[in-house]
């Protein structure tokens, strides 16, 4: 990077509880910051509640993942390029939980909107996105990812499915990529209180649990630690 660039982060499931808090983070830290979700009004608080705790505000792109087309995602590579001329980083923190039920009884609606959020979205925004980020030196995306006790639940139907995949899916380009690069990584956050998890877990108290800037701060901690792998 050079002297006086600032660093770009494009982060998915930007509204949500650790992608919020990752933004503000960032922002905090100077850094250039694209939070995407497809809960426009979900990024409109965080963008206030950002402009309300730093004067380093995000940039906001409404998207939907499980619905996104590949001229989608070419509008997006074309929005950054023109705007931001590189990409450093791309966390994907987006996540869906559907209905627990068994596998069998999954509507094919639900296991492909789940898997599209999880899985296919993901890996087509990350493939599109390869030629921004490999205009700049050490680029990486990091996969946010459940622990394997998560991937192979019952009643946990496509979304366990997702997550598995999803290591794969680094361990996969971790070996084709190698020192070309972008660097891909996964990283498995300790819990922390969101209303996602929640609703996975109705018997946990939320109270029990830190508030998910912890998780957030541990993620930076990891990438700036130079221990990433």
């Amino acid at each position: 990077m050079k002297n006086g660039e600032k660093t770009v982060w494009l982060v998915t499931g930007g509204a949500g509880a650790l992608g919020s808090a990752l933004g503000l983070a960032l922002c905090r830290r100077g850094d250039e910051v694209i939070l995407l979700d497809r809960d426009r009004k979900g990024l409109e608080a965080t963008h206030d509640r950002i402009e309300q705790l730093t004067s380093n505000v995000p940039a906001l792109y409404p998207m939907d993942l499980a619905g996104a087309s590949a001229n989608d995602y070419e509008a997006l590579f074309d929005k950054l390029a023109d705007n931001f001329g590189k990409l450093d980083t791309l966390v994907h923190g987006a996540a869906e939980l559907p209905s627990f039920k068994p596998m069998e009884h999954m509507t094919p609606p639900e296991w492909f909107g789940v898997l599209q959020c999880a899985l296919t979205g993901p890996y087509l925004l990350t493939r599109a996105l390869f030629p921004l980020m490999r205009k700049t030196e050490k680029a990486r995306a990091v996969w946010i990812i459940d622990g394997p006790e998560e991937r192979q639940k019952a009643f946990w139907g496509a979304y366990g499915v997702g997550q598995a995949a999803r290591q794969a899916l680094v361990g996969i380009w971790q070996q084709e990529l190698g020192d070309r690069g972008p660097q891909v990584l996964s990283w498995v956050p300790e819990p922390f209180r969101s209303p996602l998890r929640a609703s996975g877990r109705p018997g946990e108290n939320p109270k029990d649990l830190p508030e998910p800037d912890t998780a957030a701060d541990a993620l930076l901690d990891w990438l700036d630690s130079g221990q990433a792998n």
